[in-house]
């Protein structure tokens, strides 16, 4: 009896949105989880003693259609000018970079490398920087920029392939920089000199790289810090390759997107706006999932994907943790009680968040490589977007605010005859451009939209291969499934004895997963 049921008509048009679909990423602590040599905590004794799963994560990373990625560099790990750890299972081991940037390159992935934390030997200590040297300006900026060229260096072995994919961030969180000393007007002057000395080091080094500047978006802070850092570039006659900005809310964060975004168009940097660092603020939503929680983060993307079309990136934070989370685990889990994780490896928690489900939904059906179509709504409680997912159909996604609706999809294109929930698997006929669905309460909804398809799909295997296979082992899974047309009903692969069946989408590649063979 509780239950509202509304109507309304959305409208998708055959017409592209201006643009480029944006990428979406996620944070990661120095190429942890996707890159090799990493170690996890799995007994909550805060020693990184087990070698984690960086096989399972990319598997992960490649089913969400994640297309980039923000590291920190941890420039305070350095010991000397040109000097980076390197030992195997080091939080920052070098190593570990380095077959991150190559699995990315290889999967047409991009790297976002935030220049941050300031080494012991270069910091100045002085007395605008007493509490912790990490956020201290330099002693010589030159040096400091040197470090990171230096640093760039190393982690793609000199490799100019590999540093193509990457663009550098100038510090993490600038209105952290020396708190709690120093002024805020203070903090806003050494944040410029230090992204000048940067963006001087690498134009010189590597003049395609593209340097970025930071902001931020808090409760307390508003746009007030935004404000000092681009009327200070823009005072010194500095330019930036692109404006980024973290936030962190729940029912307001969607406000705050307008707001920043519309702030920094109006301050004459609108040209490229990236939000390297997102979430829900609230830790009930993060720890205790409901799907209610989850449109606090999916509505301000769908917003401002059909709003903002300068906004080129989503980098979620974060995108796994190396503890345990469990009450006994507490103290030594960051930011507990708060998890901001969008999934756990199977040695720890083996979960997946309440992000997931919606960001993957998104990344996979409307980021980068799709093409954005126009959306009508005549009801102010659905979010809306829809992109082509192959050259015949197309994907739309509903964000439903209420309790429960269903709703009338039209489409300008009329040759659509079908469509299909990627989650509850529920199939309609589209008639004459026009078919009714029903919406999941709170949630997001996507459907797969296409016309009669007598095509059968492409399989490509490729591993197992054309051979005779003896003895005890695991052999790996590698497959792709391409259907020019409809989406993929559903795929499967066995091994005698349990055969393994996954969700519905458009076109799949995969692998990761493994034969066992005995005999």
């Amino acid at each position: 009896n509780n239950l509202r049921v509304q109507t309304g008509t959305i409208t998708v048009t055959d017409t592209n949105l201006s643009g480029s679909a944006p990428q979406f990423g996620a944070n990661i602590k120095s190429f942890q989880f996707i890159g090799e040599d990493y170690w996890i905590d799995t007994n909550g004794d805060n020693v990184l003693d087990t070698a984690g799963n960086f096989t399972w994560h990319r598997q992960q990373a490649l089913a969400m259609n994640i297309t980039s990625w923000r590291a920190d560099a941890r420039l305070d790990k350095s010991t000397a000018p040109n000097t980076f750890v390197g030992t195997n299972g080091s939080l920052y081991n070098v190593r570990t970079a380095q077959t991150a940037i190559e699995w990315m390159y290889a999967n047409n992935m991009s790297l976002t490398l935030t220049a941050d934390y300031m080494p012991g030997w270069l910091s100045i200590n002085d007395s605008n920087c007493t509490s912790n040297h990490q956020y201290c300006s330099p002693t010589n900026y030159t040096t400091w920029g040197q470090l990171l060229v230096d640093y760039i260096n190393n982690i793609t072995n000199n490799n100019a392939t590999l540093r193509s994919i990457i663009s550098v961030e100038v510090w993490n969180e600038p209105y952290l920089f020396w708190q709690p000393d120093g002024t805020t007007a203070y903090k806003i002057s050494e944040y410029i000199n230090l992204y000048n000395a940067t963006k001087i080091a690498i134009n010189a080094a590597f003049p395609s790289m593209k340097v970025k500047a930071s902001t931020v978006y808090t409760q307390s802070l508003g746009l007030s810090f935004s404000t000092g850092i681009m009327g200070n570039l823009t005072a010194n006659g500095l330019t930036t390759d692109c404006i980024e900005f973290h936030d962190y809310d729940d029912a307001n964060l969607t406000t705050h997107f307008i707001n920043e975004t519309n702030f920094i168009a109006s301050s004459g940097y609108g040209s490229c706006i990236q939000v390297t660092e997102f979430n829900s603020l609230d830790a009930n939503n993060q720890v205790n999932y409901s799907v209610a929680s989850s449109k606090y983060i999916t509505e301000p993307i769908m917003y401002t994907m059909n709003n903002v079309r300068n906004l080129t990136a989503y980098y979620m934070y974060q995108w796994s943790d190396a503890h345990l989370y469990n009450t006994s685990n507490s103290s030594i889990f960051e930011s507990w009680p708060k998890r901001y994780s969008i999934l756990s490896e199977p040695l720890l928690d083996n979960a997946y968040y309440y992000a997931f489900e919606p960001l993957r939904q998104i990344s996979a059906y409307h980021g980068y490589g799709k093409t954005n179509l126009q959306t009508t709504d005549n009801n102010t409680l659905n979010s809306v977007i829809a992109s082509r997912y192959n050259s015949t159909g197309i994907a739309v996604t509903i964000l439903n605010k209420n309790t429960g609706k269903n709703v009338t999809l039209t489409f300008s294109n009329t040759s659509f005859t079908h469509a299909k929930d990627i989650y509850t698997l529920q199939t309609y006929t589209v008639t004459a451009g026009s078919t009714a669905v029903l919406l999941r309460a709170d949630n997001t909804t996507t459907l797969l939209v296409w016309g009669e398809d007598t095509t059968v799909p492409t399989v490509t295997v490729t591993s197992p291969t054309n051979t005779t296979y003896t003895n005890n082992r695991n052999i790996p899974i590698s497959f792709s499934a391409i259907d020019g047309q409809s989406p993929l009903d559903w795929y499967w692969f066995g091994n005698g004895t349990n055969n393994f069946t996954a969700m519905p989408q458009g076109d799949w590649s995969g692998f990761g997963n493994n034969l066992i063979l005995q005999g």
